[in-house]
């Protein structure tokens, strides 16, 4: 028998997974996809927050719970009340780059409850900048290798448009060029490479436009939630963009922040430094014993149901 009292240790990263893998945003936003020659030695278990296995989660797991929009966000199941009992089923819980997401009315956000403590965290950092004293960390997509070759691309047209597909606006006057955000990240980066200006309601293409050095358009409206009023660096906005001469106003007096790649890697390399401290300290003597258990039960769960299925079809 193996004596190691850390034999059945793990990572858990948590986050809103798309099922459907359309939404880039929320498909790119995990610290394991930029830092997995670390996190290749452990044993790490990946779960959506609106149906987390809790039951997986022992006292001293880790748990990584980010990025994307998840902060006092209830869309159809109150994100708060499973990020208060993750707190309460783990004592090293980080949070990477999550952000807050919901409606920032008068100055200030309009929050759900129940509330989150933030001081029950081991280690966070939100991806808000400058949001009433919150540690502020960029979102970990910003650490992306293709960021760095789309900002080094020289642009060779003006402008084009990265509208969302579940928002009103479907097309813009005078823009003919067009690339859903509901697609895969060597696809959008290798267009927002190609343009000068890019014009868009989406928070990720916003966020990697702009850490591509290109010049970012985005309707005034937006700020009506949080989510685009505290991006580090923020696009330009404009009141009605279905008004062709305001939309061309905008564009030509848009702006670029040149630091912003170099910077956001820079802040996101110190975090995680901190983060390791507190995995190694944890999990002194990586392994994946549990990961290949876990994946086994997994396999042989999803069999038992598939044919559970199958029967009740016949």
């Amino acid at each position: 028998m193996i004596d190691n009292e850390f034999l059945f240790s793990k990572i858990h990263f948590i986050k809103i997974t798309d099922y459907n893998y359309i939404n880039a945003g929320d498909n790119y936003c995990s610290p394991y996809l930029y830092f997995y020659d670390f996190f290749k030695d452990y044993s790490c278990i990946s779960h959506c927050l609106s149906s987390v296995r809790y039951e997986q989660i022992s006292p001293d797991d880790v748990v990584i719970l980010g990025g994307g929009g998840l902060l006092h966000y209830n869309p159809w199941f109150n994100f708060n009340i499973a990020i208060n009992k993750i707190l309460s089923a783990c004592n090293n819980v980080i949070l990477w780059g999550a952000g807050f997401n919901c409606d920032f009315i008068d100055g200030k956000l309009k929050k759900i409850e129940p509330d989150i403590d933030f001081s029950r965290f081991r280690l966070y950092g939100i991806r808000d900048f400058n949001l009433e004293n919150y540690n502020y960390v960029p979102c970990v997509s910003s650490v992306n290798p293709l960021l760095k070759k789309a900002y080094n691309t020289v642009p060779t047209e003006k402008c084009a448009s990265m509208l969302h597909p579940l928002m009103k606006t479907k097309s813009l006057p005078g823009i003919s060029d067009n690339l859903s955000h509901f697609n895969n990240i060597n696809a959008i980066i290798k267009f927002i490479s190609k343009y000068e200006v890019i014009i868009t309601n989406s928070y990720h293409c916003a966020l990697w436009s702009l850490l591509s050095n290109r010049k970012v358009v985005s309707p005034r409206s937006l700020k009506k939630g949080n989510k685009f009023n505290f991006l580090e660096c923020p696009p330009s906005f404009v009141d009605d963009w279905n008004d062709e001469e305001q939309l061309r106003s905008c564009i030509e007096h848009s702006k670029n922040y040149p630091d912003f790649l170099e910077n956001s890697i820079k802040n996101t390399l110190v975090f995680w430094e901190k983060v390791k401290e507190i995995i190694e300290e944890v999990i002194p003597i990586p392994n994946k014993c549990y990961e290949s258990f876990y994946n086994q039960n997994m396999s042989a769960e999803y069999h038992w149901k598939f044919q559970k299925d199958l029967r009740l079809k016949k």
